[in-house]
């Protein structure tokens, strides 16, 4: 019934699934089949779903996911944390699955730092050998930015800077990421991935307004904020 509201007001429908082994078992004795297997015979998967996590997918789960467009977003520090195990990225995007990055909650990545949700997750998913494939920077800052737009179903609007879109942008400071050094070799996109966390940006700007510049926040008083939540507590 979810499935069918969303459709038909064009929504999008956003799920967990296969956090943990557990709910995959659960739901093939109740049901004989994988959760992602049910939900394409319900008709619950499509363009317009993203699903949290996918750490354990099958393989077939993962056609079923690229053949109906379904994007999975990707938690490696909350998969970490509670012990949920290591999502198969490589083999999503091998698949063709549209993935993208996320925390899961504010609560479990304590920085609440997209930069190091990257960095983590270049130093994941780097297979043992020398001849295999490793996950690339250009393929992290992709599901940051338009897999994640993909995944929140404004993959039309956000996601890249190009006409027709919002002007969203975070600057870095490139001299803090660069120190002490940096050979002129590596690939800065590696570099920004790797070594930037969030102390490095300098501004941050959502359709084209500025809601972060050099630690003040234009027409929110972010102390007062935080006081009141530490009072709260």
């Amino acid at each position: 019934r979810i499935a069918e509201y969303a459709d038909r007001h064009g929504l999008g429908l956003h799920t967990h699934l296969v956090e943990t082994l557990y709910q995959r078992q659960y739901a093939e004795r109740l049901h004989g089949q994988t959760p992602a297997r049910r939900l394409y015979e319900i008709g619950s998967l499509g363009s317009k779903v993203s699903l949290a996590h996918g750490v354990w997918l099958t393989r077939e789960d993962m056609a079923l996911l690229a053949e109906t467009g379904t994007a999975v977003c990707h938690n490696p520090s909350s998969n970490l944390r509670l012990h949920s195990g290591i999502a198969l990225v490589l083999e999503m995007l091998g698949q063709g699955v549209p993935v993208a990055l996320g925390t899961d909650s504010t609560a479990i990545n304590d920085d609440d730092d997209m930069f190091q949700e990257m960095g983590l997750a270049f130093a994941l998913h780097r297979p043992p050998g020398l001849q295999e494939r490793s996950i690339t920077a250009h393929q992290l800052l992709h599901m940051a930015t338009l897999g994640g737009a993909r995944a929140t179903t404004f993959g039309d609007s956000i996601g890249s800077l190009e006409p027709g879109r919002q002007a969203d942008m975070v600057l870095v400071d490139w001299d803090r990421i660069s120190r002490p050094y940096l050979d002129p070799d590596v690939d800065p996109l590696e570099a920004l991935v790797t070594r930037a966390r969030s102390r490095d940006v300098q501004a941050v700007m959502v359709a084209g307004r500025i809601v972060y510049q050099e630690g003040v926040y234009p027409g929110i008083d972010h102390k007062a904020i935080v006081q009141e939540i530490e009072e709260g507590l």
